[in-house]
């Protein structure tokens, strides 16, 4: 995980790389986010999918893919 200051960083590497709903050190938070709000679960998803793009066997993108996801 690389945290920036998203005030000083480059808008253009924000929008590729930048995580906005799911902090993978932070499962229950985002576990309230989306009891919260619904409407995040497709960003969530997406987010989720894209890191197991990269990197399929991330132990912990599985595990909140399969947490947070699949119990709807």
């Amino acid at each position: 995980m690389v945290l920036v200051d998203r005030t000083t960083a480059d808008p253009a590497l924000l929008e590729r790389f930048a995580y906005r709903v799911v902090r993978p050190d932070d499962a229950e938070e985002l576990r309230a986010r989306l009891a919260a709000d619904p409407s995040l679960r497709p960003i969530a998803a997406a987010e989720l999918a894209r890191k197991l793009a990269e990197q399929p066997d991330c132990e912990r993108a599985l595990a909140l893919s399969e947490q947070l996801l699949a119990s709807r």
